[in-house]
């Protein structure tokens, strides 16, 4: 599962309880501290529920970039050591000391 942006959700989620769409919508949990789940439909019952697996999935999601995220930021780490490297011996080179050490 591949996200757009960082607030995507794995999948859109419908039929919440008012409170529960607008904290969500807002980023603002303190939306839902007078909300209470036995006012809520069976529906909204079921939607928060489906909430919580798209949660978990989203969760997952942004793992796993942060994953792709550090081992690119790994590889331009060692990319650039590599430069740093070959800089060096050319300055060497330049200022007339063996880069090779031979």
């Amino acid at each position: 599962m591949k996200l757009r942006s960082w607030n995507d959700l794995a999948e859109e989620v419908r039929g919440l309880p008012m409170a529960v769409g607008a904290a969500l919508a807002t980023g603002r949990p303190e939306l839902l501290a007078n909300s209470q789940a036995d006012n809520w439909t069976a529906e909204e019952s079921v939607a928060v529920l489906c909430l919580v697996r798209v949660l978990i999935e989203t969760n997952q999601a942004l793992q796993d970039h942060s994953v792709r995220l550090a081992r690119r930021s790994n590889e331009l780490h060692l990319t650039v050591k590599g430069l740093v490297r070959s800089v060096d011996g050319l300055r060497d080179l330049a200022n007339f000391r063996d880069p090779d050490g031979i």
